[in-house]
C-alpha cells in the first residue's frame, strides 16, 4: 500500500515536473522566435526596394538550396505525423526547418510564421519526456500535443486558441489529461512569453454591431462560406501539386520576386497576414481596393505554397476573411473591423475544419467586446456547421 502511494506521488511529481518544463521552454520558444523576427524587420525597413528585392531573391535561393539538402534525408517530420505513428520528431533536423520557415517570412512570403514555434516547441518537449514505456508514451503524446498549441499560444498570446488547437486539430485523446495538461502548458507558456508578446497583438477600434448590421452580418456570413470553402479547396490542391527536389532552387526565388513584385502595388501582401489585418481593422479604403487586395493575398499565398515553401496558413486565412468581410461592409455602409473580425473567424473556422479554435484565434488577436466576440463565436460556428460535409 505505501509503495503503491509512493509509485502515485512519483508520477504526479514527474508529470507536475514536465508540464512546467515544457511549458517555461515553449515560452523561450516563443519570446526567441518573436525577438528573432523583430530584429530581422527592424534590420530591413530601411532597406531601399532594389535591395530587398535582392534579398528576397537569395533568402529564395538559400532556402531551397536548405530543404532541398533536408529533405533527401527523408521527410521532415510534422507534429502530427509525429503524434500519429510515433516518429520521432529530429531536433536539428526540425530547427533547421522552423528558422527556414522564419528566413523566409521575413523575406516577404505569404505564409504564416506560427509553424516553426510549434515544430520547435514540440521537438523540444521530446526531449523532456521521452517514451520507455506505454505510460511513457501516452505522457509523450500529451506534452508534445500541448507544446505544439503553446508554441502558437506563446507566438500569438493566444492561450485558449492554442488549447483549441490541440482538442480539435491533432490527433490525441480528449480526456481529462490531455486537456488538463495542455491547459497547463499553454497557460504557463503564454505568461513566460508575455513580456515580450503584446496581448491583444492586433490595434482593433472600439467598433460594435448595430441593429441595422444584421444584414450585412448575415451577407459577410455566407460570403466569407463561400470564400473559406473556395480558399480551403486552392491551398490544399497546392500543397497536393506543391514543388520538391531540386526544383525549389528555381521555385523559390520565384515565388518571392511574383510576391514582391505583387507587393509594390500592395504592400500588405508581403508577410504573414498582419499587414492585411491592420488595413481591414483600421484604414478607410475603397470596395475596388478591399477586393484587390483579397485577391492580391490569395494569389500570393498559393504561390508560395505550390513553390514548396513551407509555413503556416493561419494567419494568411484570417488575412483573407478579413479583406472579404471589409469588401462586404464597404458596400452596405456597416462596421470595416466588425465585419473583417468576424468574415476572418469563419475563413480560419472552416479552412481548419475547427470552429472552436477558428473562433478562438480571433478574438485573444483582437479583443473585441464581449458581444461582438459573442457574435464571432455564433458566426463561425455556423459557417462551420453548413460546410460541415465539405472536404
Amino acid at each position: 500500500m505505501c509503495h503503491s502511494k509512493k509509485v502515485s506521488r512519483t508520477a504526479i511529481i514527474k508529470e507536475i515536473a514536465g508540464i512546467s518544463i515544457v511549458g517555461v521552454t515553449t515560452g523561450l520558444v516563443g519570446i526567441l522566435t518573436t525577438l528573432l523576427l523583430h530584429t530581422a524587420e527592424h534590420q530591413l525597413a530601411h532597406l531601399t526596394h532594389t535591395t530587398m528585392a535582392l534579398i528576397s531573391l537569395g533568402v529564395g535561393a538559400l532556402a531551397g538550396t536548405c530543404w532541398w539538402a533536408l529533405r533527401r534525408r527523408g521527410p521532415i517530420v510534422t507534429v502530427t505525423a509525429a503524434l500519429s505513428t510515433d516518429t520521432p520528431l529530429p531536433l536539428w533536423r526540425t530547427l533547421a526547418d522552423a528558422l527556414l520557415q522564419l528566413l523566409i517570412v521575413t523575406a516577404g512570403a505569404s505564409l504564416g510564421k506560427e509553424q516553426a514555434p510549434r515544430q520547435l516547441a514540440a521537438a523540444l518537449a521530446e526531449r523532456i519526456a521521452p517514451a520507455h514505456n506505454d505510460t511513457d508514451r501516452h505522457r509523450r503524446i500529451r506534452l508534445l500535443a500541448a507544446a505544439a498549441g503553446a508554441g502558437l499560444a506563446a507566438m500569438y498570446h493566444v492561450p485558449i486558441a492554442g488549447i483549441f488547437f490541440v482538442l480539435e486539430l491533432l490527433p490525441v485523446r480528449r480526456d481529462r489529461a490531455t486537456i488538463a495538461t495542455t491547459i497547463a502548458v499553454c497557460a504557463i507558456a503564454t505568461t513566460v512569453a508575455s513580456p515580450v508578446v503584446p496581448a491583444p497583438l492586433y490595434g482593433f477600434p472600439h467598433e460594435a454591431l448595430g441593429v441595422n448590421d444584421f444584414l450585412p452580418l448575415l451577407v459577410v456570413t455566407i460570403v466569407a462560406t463561400v470564400v473559406a470553402v473556395m480558399w480551403r479547396r486552392l491551398t490544399v490542391t497546392q500543397l497536393q501539386r506543391s514543388y520538391t527536389g531540386p526544383w525549389l532552387v528555381i521555385t523559390l526565388p520565384l515565388a518571392l520576386a511574383i510576391t514582391y513584385a505583387v507587393g509594390t502595388w500592395f504592400p500588405a501582401v508581403h508577410g504573414n497576414g498582419q499587414l492585411v489585418l491592420d488595413v481591414a481593422f483600421g484604414t478607410d479604403i475603397t470596395a475596388l481596393m478591399a477586393c484587390a487586395l483579397l485577391l492580391a493575398k490569395l494569389m500570393a499565398t498559393l504561390v508560395c505554397i505550390r513553390a514548396g515553401a513551407v509555413g503556416g496558413v493561419l494567419t494568411p486565412s484570417l488575412a483573407v476573411g478579413a479583406a472579404a468581410g471589409v469588401c462586404v461592409a464597404i458596400l452596405f455602409g456597416a462596421p470595416h473591423a466588425v465585419m473583417a473580425l468576424v468574415a476572418a473567424a469563419i475563413v480560419l473556422a472552416i479552412a481548419q475544419r475547427a470552429p472552436l479554435f477558428g473562433a478562438a484565434m480571433a478574438i485573444e488577436l483582437t479583443h473585441p467586446d464581449i458581444w461582438l466576440a459573442a457574435t464571432v463565436v455564433v458566426t463561425a460556428a455556423a459557417g462551420f456547421w453548413c460546410t460541415r460535409k465539405i472536404r
